[in-house]
C-alpha cells in the first residue's frame, strides 16, 4: 500500500511539473497595490466614482473577501480537532504521516508565496494552520509518550526549526529548488492523506477526526482554487489546491459515513483510559494505606 501511495505521489509531482513547464508563473511578483486590502484603484474608481462594477472587478473583490474570510476562519480551523483529542485523551484514528507531512507543507505554504511577493490574503491561513498543526503534534507526543523518547522529540523539533529557518532565508534556495519543494511536498501531503483515507476505510471509523475541521478544509481548498486563479494564476498552486479539494472531500464523506462508529470508538477508548486511570489511582491509594 505504501508503495502505491509513493507511486501516486511521484506521478502527481510529474504531472504538475509537466503542466507548469510551458508557462512558469511561480516567480511572478504581485505589483498591484490595493486600497484597504480589497480594491484596486481602477475598481475603487469604478464603484465609488462611476457607480458601476464590471465582472473583472467583481471577481477580484470576491476573491479578496474570500481570501480574508479563509484566513480568519483558519485561526480556529483545527480547534475542534484539538478539543476532540483532549476530550478523548487520545490521537486515535489520526495517521501520524499526515500530522508530520502537513506541518512541513503548511510551513512551505507560508514561505513560498511570501518569497514571491504574493498577497497575504492568498496564503495567510497557512500561518495559523501550521501553528495549530504543531499543537496537535505536541498532543501526539504527549498522549503517546511511551512511543517517543525525549531525544526523538528533540530531533523532530530541530528538523522543523531548521526547515523553517531555511525557507525564511529564501536567498539560500534557487527558483528551481523552490519549484521542486512546492511540487513534491504538497504531493507527499496528499499521499499521507490517502493513507488517512485508507486507515479510515480499514477501521470503518474516523476516530477523533473532526467533521467541522474536514468541512473547513474542503470548502477552503475549493475557495483557494478560485482565489489563486483570480489573483495569482500560479499553476503549481492552484493545481495543488484542486488535488487537495478532491482528497478533503473524500475525508469529509468518510467522517459522515463513519460518524456513529467513530463516536462509539472514541467514547469506548476514553472509557477504557478512564478505567485504567481509576485502577492505577486505586492501587496507589491501597499502597498508601498499607504503609
Amino acid at each position: 500500500m505504501r508503495g502505491k501511495m509513493l507511486g501516486m505521489s511521484v506521478w502527481s509531482s510529474l504531472f504538475l511539473l509537466v503542466a507548469s513547464s510551458s508557462e512558469l508563473t511561480s516567480t511572478a511578483k504581485i505589483n498591484e497595490e490595493f486600497l484597504y486590502g480589497v480594491f484596486t484603484q481602477r475598481c475603487w474608481d469604478q464603484i465609488f466614482v462611476e457607480r458601476s462594477l464590471d465582472f473583472q472587478c467583481f471577481k477580484l473583490i470576491l476573491s479578496k473577501l474570500l481570501g480574508y474570510g479563509i484566513v480568519f476562519a483558519s485561526s480556529i480551523l483545527k480547534l475542534p480537532q484539538i478539543i476532540n483529542i483532549i476530550k478523548a485523551r487520545s490521537t486515535e484514528g489520526l495517521a501520524e504521516a499526515v500530522l508530520y507531512t502537513e506541518t512541513f507543507g503548511y510551513m512551505l505554504g507560508v514561505f513560498y508565496p511570501m518569497h514571491y511577493g504574493q498577497p497575504f490574503s492568498t496564503y495567510g491561513e497557512n500561518f495559523f494552520i501550521s501553528i495549530q498543526a504543531m499543537v496537535i503534534l505536541c498532543l501526539l507526543w504527549y498522549y503517546n509518550s511511551a512511543a517517543y523518547s525525549s531525544r526523538e522529540i528533540a530531533g523532530l523539533v530541530i528538523c522543523y526549526v531548521s526547515f523553517a529557518l531555511t525557507l525564511y532565508e529564501g536567498s539560500m534556495l534557487s527558483d528551481q529548488m523552490w519549484m521542486f519543494l512546492y511540487v513534491v511536498l504538497p504531493q507527499l501531503m496528499v499521499a499521507s492523506r490517502v493513507e488517512q483515507i485508507r486507515k479510515n476505510y480499514t477501521n470503518k471509523s474516523t476516530g477523533t477526526l473532526s467533521l467541522i475541521t474536514c468541512l473547513f478544509y474542503m470548502m477552503g481548498s475549493l475557495a483557494r482554487v478560485f482565489t489563486t486563479i483570480v489573483e495569482v494564476n500560479d499553476k503549481l498552486v492552484w493545481m495543488g489546491y484542486t488535488i487537495s479539494f478532491v482528497v478533503n472531500t473524500t475525508l469529509t464523506l468518510q467522517v459522515l459515513c463513519y460518524w456513529k462508529s467513530g463516536a462509539k470508538a472514541t467514547t469506548s477508548y476514553a472509557a477504557v483510559q478512564g478505567e485504567e486511570l481509576k485502577s492505577v489511582e486505586g492501587e496507589e491509594l491501597k499502597a498508601m494505606k498499607s504503609v
